[in-house]
């Protein structure tokens, strides 16, 4: 699991840069986002991952 998440990095980063304009927000949202993603992957079966991403 957490290799598919490793995929999601960069894309989770931009599209959140894209959305606030500022380099440091979008760092500090995109980190928050996957950790809720990394922690709710170890107690949820996650079908469909990507949708469950975005």
């Amino acid at each position: 699991m957490k290799n598919v998440i490793l995929d999601y990095i960069e894309p989770v980063y931009r599209f959140c840069l894209k959305r606030l304009a500022n380099r440091q927000d979008a760092e500090d949202l995109s980190q928050e986002i996957l950790l809720c993603i990394l922690e709710s992957s170890r107690t949820q079966n996650i079908s469909n991952f990507s949708g469950y991403v975005w």
